[in-house]
């Protein structure tokens, strides 16, 4: 019954060490997710950098060909003033010039503050740039190892379950069966041992003393009545050890 006891301590031990590698597993291609993450949203602000400054350069133009308009309209006006023969004609006309001058001054501030903005915009994409090589790089840099990481995982739960299931051959198939039905509903855990307060170290409920008794003889194997989990002395894990 001893080494019926210590097989199956040692397959949850194995199985302990299987539910570890599929929990890293699960966090592995999520961290190369989140780095593939941080490289699309790095790229995505500098796109969106680069779109402020091409926007503001074609806003710019349209200021810049404003301008040129009014200068060709007043060109063309101080050319008709000379053919003028009225005052008042006179005055029209140059109010009209002055109100293009005016707004070219006007459109001209708006291009220095649109010069500046577009420094502004540059001064953001050229930080933007250094955090999307910086992510890059780190893709680059943990990508291939983390890759690498996920097929050595899952060849070591193959491997490890192999030495399990080479242990199970070797017990009762009703052993076995209930082994199994175990580690699928109680979180993994078929095997346990008690806990320091004497209870059972799967759910806590409290172990009868002539339980206890029983556990520590190790010729039967016994069960906690709270939820049927296999009870084992530590001194079993220990020896295996």
């Amino acid at each position: 019954m001893i080494k019926l006891l210590a097989a199956l301590v040692k397959m949850q031990s194995i199985e302990d060490l299987i539910s570890e590698k599929q929990n890293l597993k699960k966090r592995l291609p999520l961290q190369l997710e989140e780095l593939e993450k941080n490289v699309t949203s790095a790229e995505q602000l500098v796109d969106e950098s680069k779109k402020l400054i091409d926007n503001n350069i074609k806003e710019r133009d349209k200021l810049d060909l404003e301008v040129k308009v009014n200068l060709e309209k007043i060109a063309k006006y101080e050319t008709q003033l000379s053919a003028i023969k009225t005052n008042k004609e006179y005055k029209a006309l140059s109010t009209e010039m002055d109100f293009l001058k005016e707004s070219n001054n006007k459109i001209d501030d708006k291009i220095l503050d649109s010069m500046d903005e577009e420094q502004g915009f540059r001064e953001i994409l050229e930080e933007r740039k250094l955090l999307y090589q910086k992510a890059q790089a780190e893709l680059d840099e943990k990508a291939e190892k983390l890759r690498k990481q996920i097929v050595q995982v899952d060849r070591d739960i193959e491997d490890y379950k192999i030495v399990r299931n080479e242990i199970a051959k070797k017990l009762p198939m009703e052993l076995v069966k209930r082994y199994a039905t175990l580690i699928q509903h109680k979180n993994r855990k078929a095997v346990v041992f008690l806990n320091s307060n004497k209870g059972c170290g799967g759910c806590g409920f409290a172990v009868r003393p002539q339980l206890l008794i029983d556990i520590s003889r190790k010729d039967t194997l016994i069960s906690c009545e709270s939820c049927g989990r296999m009870l084992v002395d530590k001194e079993l894990a220990e020896q295996e050890e």
